[in-house]
């Protein structure tokens, strides 16, 4: 059987600089303007988050709010989610 090569990037991608997503899910990098795809991880974190605790991670009155809380949010806010 023939072997299989190993894929290599290329080059290296540019920093992403469009604000998308949905406010719940959306990573503070993404609403800082400049972003790579490790923010996806941040995403996939909250998803999970809700699924075992049954609401969102950051709350607020409106889409707004939440923006702001999840701009703010730093490693030790995020620490604490998880060992409440």
């Amino acid at each position: 059987m023939p072997r299989q090569k190993k894929t290599k990037k290329i080059h290296k991608e540019p920093p992403f600089e469009e604000t998308v997503g949905n406010p719940y899910f959306v990573a503070p990098e993404v609403l800082k303007g400049k972003y790579n795809e490790k923010c996806d991880s941040w995403s996939i974190g909250v998803i999970m988050y809700m699924l075992i605790c049954g609401k969102p991670p950051f709350e607020g009155e409106n889409e707004l709010e939440i923006v702001k809380v999840i701009k703010n949010t730093t490693k030790e806010d995020v620490n604490k989610l998880f060992s409440e």
